[in-house]
Parts: C-alpha cells; structure tokens; sequence
C-alpha cells in the first residue's frame, strides 16, 4: 500500500502486534490533531511517534531526511509544543496557516439566549419549531449522551421528528442515523460533540447548542457544522442557550470574539483540563517559592 488512512487506535495495535511494518512510512498526517492532543490520546500518541525517526530540520535542497510528521486542524491547544517537546522540536514544524484560524466564521450569525434551566424545553422546541416548519435542518449539541438521548425524546414526543447520535452507540448505528439525517428523512438531529468534527454537514442551516460547551475548542467546532464551503444554503446560524452561572465567563469570551471576528480574541482554545490544572497549579507554587 501507499497510502494508509485510520483511527490512531486501530493504527497502533496493528503496529504494536507487527502486523503493520511502518519501517517505510516517510510521512505521517494527524487530522483533527487538536483531539488526537488533548488529555485523552496525547501520551499514546507520543509513545507512537517515538517509533519513528522523525524530520527535525528543513529538507535541504529537496530532500528530506527522516519521517516528516504533518498536523491539520482547525483549532491547536497552546500546549502541543510542551506535549511534543520530548519527541520532535516545536521550532522544526514549517506553520501554514490564515487568519482565519481560532476565528469564528464572520458570515455566521452567533445568537447567545439567557434563561433560565427550567425555560430552556421550551426555548428549544420554539427554535426547532420555526426551523423545521421552513424544511431547513438542524443540529442540536449537549454535552452528555444522557441529554442527547433526552432532547431527541422530548421533541419527537412534541411531533418533532428527530433522530439522535452520540459516542455510546456502535459504529453502525451511528452511521445509519446520521445517513436518516443528512439524507433528509430527519430535519432534527441531537447530538454530542462526535458530530462536532469530520463530518459532512453541508446540508445543515442551524446550529443549537443545548448545551455550552465545555471549552472554546468544541464551540469553534460546533459552529464549523454551518456555513461550510460547498454548502446547499446561503446562510447558517448558531444559537447557545446559557443557563448557568458558570457557563457566563466562557460565553462573555466566545461574543467578545464573535463580535470583533478577531484570531487574537480566543486566547485559548485548549480542552486538556489536566494539563491546565497542573500549569496552575506549577504557577501557584512558583508564586509561593
């Protein structure tokens, strides 16, 4: 084979149990490497990418020496080179980028809804209302399963046609569902943030977080579901129900940056919770030492 394309799970398995020889691959690419950084999959991926000889310095005159590793996504945790730092230097990646990136689409309308929790139903049922009632589809994040599976219950039982989709069903259910949606059969899709990334969503018209998500990475990502090149409708929307208190200071940033549709105005997009808690943590110390 030339190419291989795979979950990074799947990939290192059969390269632990030597059924793959990588000893030939020249280039490795991590898509959506923001996931395959965060506090779940960064020391794996590491351990991995300490199999190969990788490209610390600039091809000269055309011809590179060792693995070169690539990484694409749409957002970066301000920790990779710390969780890099020990397999390949920071200062030898070549950055490609616009100034676009950790940007909110400025041609998307982001609409943020106080209210409270017990008026959030019936907000959303307005909402889905006056979306499916134009045939113009929908996707509703949460940030549990839990709610997805509820929010999909509550508007089919309120003559909403609805499917759901989240991390606990297996891969074939997954696709099936999404399938009814993209396809048509379903206006109204609930989900978790599993839908958030790669997938083709060109024919969805609106975006309703449920839920705040728990870090700007995963708003950047939701709002990406909108407005996307290639898509069937002239425009997009996101709407964010805010309920709680502690919801309030992630959301003041996300419209700051909505408002003035700077890269500079989302400081961090980094949803390694572990790695900030102990950076605060060092900061603390070194204060008191």
């Amino acid at each position: 084979m030339d190419i291989l394309i795979g979950s990074f799970g799947a990939i290192s398995k059969l390269t632990t149990t030597k059924v793959l020889d990588l000893s030939q691959v020249q280039k490795i690419v991590l898509d959506e490497a923001d996931t395959l950084l965060d506090d779940s999959f960064n020391e794996k991926l590491v351990h991995f990418l300490r199999k190969f000889p990788l490209q610390m310095e600039q091809p000269q005159g055309g011809v590179s020496v060792g693995v070169q590793l690539i990484m694409a996504s749409a957002t970066m945790p301000r920790s990779a080179e710390e969780i890099l730092a020990k397999t390949v230097p920071f200062n030898s990646f070549t950055k490609i980028t616009t100034e676009r990136l950790h940007r909110l689409l400025p041609h998307v309308p982001q609409k943020f809804i106080r209210l409270s929790h017990l008026d959030k139903p019936a907000k959303l049922l307005e909402l889905v209302k006056k979306d499916t009632s134009r045939k113009l589809p929908l996707i509703i994040f949460s940030n549990k399963s839990e709610r997805c599976d509820w929010v999909s219950m509550f508007l089919n039982e309120n003559g909403i046609p609805c499917t759901n989709l989240n991390g606990t069903m297996s891969q074939h259910f997954r696709e099936n569902r999404y399938e009814a949606f993209r396809s048509g059969k379903y206006l109204a899709l609930s989900c978790t943030d599993i839908v958030s990334r790669g997938l083709d969503t060109t024919n969805t018209h609106h975006v309703i977080n449920f839920d705040v998500p728990t870090n700007i990475s995963d708003y950047i990502h939701r709002c990406g579901r909108v407005g996307r090149v290639g898509s069937q409708l002239a425009s997009g929307l996101v709407t964010t129900l805010v309920c709680h208190a502690s919801e309030a200071d992630l959301v003041r940033k996300i419209e700051f940056a909505a408002r003035k549709t700077s890269a500079e105005d989302l400081p961090n997009v980094n949803a390694n919770i572990k790695r900030l808690i102990s950076s605060q943590q060092r900061k603390q110390l070194d204060h008191f030492s």
